[in-house]
């Protein structure tokens, strides 16, 4: 499709698992500063081909939506970058202006890897020559502001937590009969050690991201909470006491920690095994500590016998700026279509290629400028993954208004 419009074709990559391409307005080797819309080509797993209304890799339309894996992460924000991009070509009828917009699509996102974005900013950065990096994010959602369900709400992330993956074990040297019942034993011990930590509440930690998006919010709403929202810092003991209560906005406050697999095999029914381990994914907050976050973690469960050894990583970024003009610019493409949106800075509970870019000091940007619904959002990496036709139409007018208003705006008009 790229080729057909006539877009400028870069590979960035080409084998198997690290397959990247650039598609442009115009030559990279021209030079010119490049607003990069970046996205993930991969998709998680389908699971179970039963669990599926429709068949995951076949992008079938039904009842005005385009089921399949990968329709909302990341295919649909994908393809209205493109149509985006391919709609302001049609309308620059040819005229060269002083900046490029390259469609970045990559591989390896759902896994950390060194490949896909990690091996195109290492390799073809310069190449590239990126002003600012746009990647997926937050989208938009009503059910937000309490006093107006109806409300829509637009996040724009400008930082993302930092995944960690911790592996906790314990082992000791002897098989004990299942029938001995000792005292202390590894899964048993590590189970206990696992109830105290996700049965403890996580610090709410309070930034200038997040504070800002309190900020955002709370210019609509009304009464007393709307008062505490904008005015987040002097009413910090209240809002604590709030986003404690409420899983959906405590992600944006605090670390998390996610038990996502425990082992604890023995070699027969009636054999308690020697050792046991599990694995936590944990999303740290900006400028979070991992050794300090680790610390916090024993220091919780309080059991010197476990071995604590982080599985992987990736470094913490600094923050976009909400207040630079591509941000700006890109706020107000997302107002034009949805005029009584709220939009907000956010830190995006998950992670995305957008590390790569931001730890090369760019600004990077993540953002689904769509109105999808909760049920909508349950599906990603889950089945039935669905995304409405009016969404993605939506989506494509939101990148194209944000490539005719950095026009405008460098124009001076």
């Amino acid at each position: 499709v790229c080729e057909q419009n006539g877009l400028y074709i870069n590979q960035l990559g080409e084998e198997e698992g690290n397959f990247n391409f650039a598609a442009s307005l115009f030559p990279l080797s021209k030079n010119k500063p490049n607003i990069l819309f970046l996205n993930h080509i991969d998709v998680v797993p389908p699971g179970s081909l039963s669990g599926w209304a429709h068949p995951p890799f076949e992008g079938e339309i039904a009842d005005d939506e385009i089921w399949g894996r990968g329709a909302v992460d990341m295919k649909g924000i994908a393809a209205a970058q493109l149509f985006g991009l391919l709609n302001f070509k049609s309308e620059l009828k040819g005229l060269e202006i002083d900046f490029n917009v390259t469609f970045l699509a990559v591989s390896s996102e759902e896994v950390i890897s060194e490949k896909g974005a990690a091996f195109v900013v290492e390799n073809y950065l310069d190449l590239l020559n990126p002003s600012v990096v746009f990647c997926e994010g937050p989208t938009g959602l009503k059910g937000i502001i309490r006093q107006n369900a109806e409300q829509e709400v637009f996040g724009i992330s400008v930082v993302d937590k930092n995944p960690v993956w911790i592996k906790m074990q314990m082992e000791n040297n002897s098989f004990v009969h299942g029938a001995s019942s000792p005292e202390h034993y590894p899964a048993k011990d590590l189970t206990l050690a696992l109830n105290r930590l996700l049965s403890s509440s996580q610090p709410i930690i309070f930034t200038d991201t997040n504070i800002g998006m309190l900020k955002g919010i709370g210019k609509f709403e009304k009464g007393l909470t709307g008062l505490a929202l904008r005015y987040p810092r002097f009413f910090k003991p209240l809002i604590a006491m709030q986003i404690r209560k409420d899983a959906q906005m405590r992600i944006f406050f605090s670390n998390t920690i996610t038990l996502v697999d425990f082992q604890a095999g023995s070699h027969s029914a009636n054999t308690i095994s020697p050792g046991a381990k599990c694995q936590l994914d944990c999303r740290l907050m900006p400028g979070q500590d991992i050794e300090g976050f680790i610390e916090s973690i024993k220091n919780k469960i309080n059991n010197p016998d476990i071995e604590f050894t982080v599985s992987s990583s990736l470094p913490g970024t600094g923050v976009s700026p909400s207040e630079e003009n591509y941000y700006r610019i890109f706020e107000m493409a997302i107002k034009k279509s949805y005029p009584s949106a709220a939009v907000v800075p956010v830190i995006l509970p998950g992670y995305t290629d957008c590390i790569h870019f931001r730890n090369k000091g760019i600004p990077s940007y993540g953002s689904n400028p769509m109105l999808i619904s909760e049920e909508i959002l349950s599906t990603i990496h889950n089945y039935n993954e669905r995304l409405p036709t009016d969404a993605l139409y939506a989506g494509i007018l939101v990148y194209y208004d944000f490539l005719a208003g950095i026009l405008e705006y460098k124009s001076g008009h």
